[in-house]
């Protein structure tokens, strides 16, 4: 067993403790990640949900092929990022590559 600061062996009772301090922690950290996932997506993050380029996703979204409803511009240094509504943006961007982006745009 490591030796504490003060020069004692840590009880069984102690490292329980720590260990559920740190598994709450991890499933705190896992669960942020999973809910921030699920909000806004990045246009590298859509494009891997249809199989497409982040570029591409920009370049619909230069297009107007996205309502505004569901962009986000997100100050990034000097300049911006877009951050789109999922899952709405997933269901656009399947639209667009089938070809029925101006209905689901419009919410049609």
């Amino acid at each position: 067993m490591p030796i504490t600061q003060s020069g004692a062996t840590p009880s069984n009772a102690d490292i329980e403790q720590k260990l559920d301090f740190l598994l709450r922690r991890v499933d705190q950290l896992v669960s942020a990640q999973a809910s921030n996932q699920v909000g806004w997506l990045s246009t590298g993050e859509l494009g891997k949900k249809v199989n497409r380029d982040g570029r591409t996703i920009l370049k619909w979204i230069n297009a107007g092929k996205f309502p505004q409803r569901v962009i986000k511009k997100v100050a990034r240094g000097n300049g911006f990022i877009y951050r789109l509504q999922a899952p709405e943006a997933i269901e656009l961007a399947k639209g667009i590559l089938i070809g029925n982006s101006e209905n689901l745009a419009r919410g049609q």
